[in-house]
């Protein structure tokens, strides 16, 4: 049945108009979860992160792990990624020995990793949070502290023990944010969106180590450990270890969501630009 409510997003005449809603995938996990009647395994992602995807005016789409065919497809048709938090990163795409801390799901590696690095060479915009700033570090060829509690002692002269692990504690008690301090960096992003400093929800044990390449550091927590990086030379490359999705109620923490759009938007003209019709050279009539 044809519609007929005109589309708000498009201006007549215009082939290059965007849609008012960029496209925004989200990658998501694959687990056990329960509803109703139902104990069943799921594909699924925190309401959280869709909310504030939606509340900043796009649309948000789920994307899976562990289907078949390249990840690197689900890019096609999407304005802008977000990397959710999740589990964490093997430490053999990065070369290192596995703590006994750590605990990673390869199909959801396989996802973000690739997802990643498809994004950085498509120039699409990319907001990694939590998990997601680790991916992105490691995609640039960094590497990640497997454990924060573990550099209590050089990192604090003169103290050791538990009273020094608790000061590097990013999560509290099982499935509790902790609230931690952050100061960003003068003239970078994460600066002009979060302002000088700021307390955000924290929930990590891990978190970057040596910076991958191109990368700046733009926030830090107040114990050293970056709560920020970004690719300035890229559309919008943006990535925090900390969750603003769960305290948008805090108008800094939209930020990042609202700076995303933009970019998701300014992504969807260039692409409608480079896709439409040229006209054709006009061809002069010789007359004999």
């Amino acid at each position: 049945m044809a519609s007929n409510v005109s589309d708000p997003s498009r201006v007549p005449g215009d082939s290059t108009a965007t849609p008012a809603r960029p496209r925004i995938g989200i990658t998501g996990y694959r687990e056990r979860a329960s509803w109703g009647d139902w104990s069943t395994g799921a594909v699924l992602v925190p309401e959280t992160y869709v909310d504030a995807v939606a509340h900043a005016g796009r649309l948000p789409l789920l994307l899976a792990p562990g289907l078949p065919g390249d990840p690197a497809d689900y890019l096609d048709g999407l304005d802008g990624l977000v990397i959710a938090g999740g589990p964490d990163i093997t430490p053999l795409s990065y070369g290192a020995p596995t703590h006994p801390a750590t605990r990673s799901q390869i199909r959801r590696d396989a996802l973000d990793l690739r997802l990643c690095a498809s994004a950085l060479g498509r120039d699409l915009p990319l907001l990694g949070i939590c998990r997601g700033a680790q991916v992105l570090n490691v995609v640039r060829g960094g590497t990640l502290h497997q454990h924060i509690p573990d550099l209590a002692d050089s990192r604090i002269p003169g103290t050791n023990g538990a009273a020094a692990a608790a000061r590097h504690e990013h999560r509290d008690t099982i499935a509790t944010y902790r609230s931690v301090p952050i100061t960003t960096e003068p003239e970078t992003r994460a600066r002009t969106l979060l302002g000088a400093g700021l307390k955000v929800p924290c929930y990590h044990h891990q978190a970057i180590d040596a910076v991958g390449h191109g990368l700046t550091v733009s926030a830090r927590a107040d114990d050293g450990t970056i709560e920020a990086v970004e690719d300035p030379t890229g559309r919008f490359v943006f990535a925090v270890q900390f969750h603003p999705e769960i305290a948008q109620e805090q108008p800094e923490l939209r930020e990042p969501f609202r700076a995303l759009v933009r970019a998701a938007r300014g992504f969807a003209l260039s692409q409608a630009a480079d896709s439409a019709p040229r006209p054709l050279p006009t061809v002069r009539k010789v007359s004999r």
